[in-house]
């Protein structure tokens, strides 16, 4: 227990987070993916809120899969530009099955807990 830094929240994932280098969407720049949902920086004006749902197409090579996801936290990292941690509702088998796809093709283990890195 030496090793835990005190502040830690436990980790509340239920897939691992995998970094992103080759998925793409056009509602922003895809960081990290996993099973249970993303991680996305967005340029806009818009602000999107925490509890929204949105439908975003997530592209890589020739696979693509239209889901559905619901906005769970917005982080401010500059004018207009935020980062959102959202989760992925109304999952059925086939888009599962998708999504794993998606992952193997356009992602690799993180080496820290945050995939995210600032540009």
């Amino acid at each position: 227990m030496a090793n835990q830094h005190p502040n830690k929240q436990p980790e509340k994932r239920n897939f691992p987070r995998l970094r992103n280098k080759h998925a793409t969407s056009l509602f922003g720049d895809v960081f990290d993916l996993s099973g249970g949902g993303m991680k996305i920086f967005r340029k806009s004006s818009r602000l999107v809120e925490i509890g929204e749902e949105l439908e975003i197409d997530l592209q890589c090579d020739n696979l693509s899969a239209a889901v559905r996801v619901r906005v769970q936290h917005r982080e401010c990292v500059g004018f207009h530009r935020h980062v959102y941690g959202v989760e992925f509702v109304d999952l059925n088998v086939e888009l599962s099955v998708k999504i794993g796809r998606l992952i193997d093709a356009a992602c690799e283990p993180c080496a820290s807990p945050s995939c995210w890195i600032a540009a």
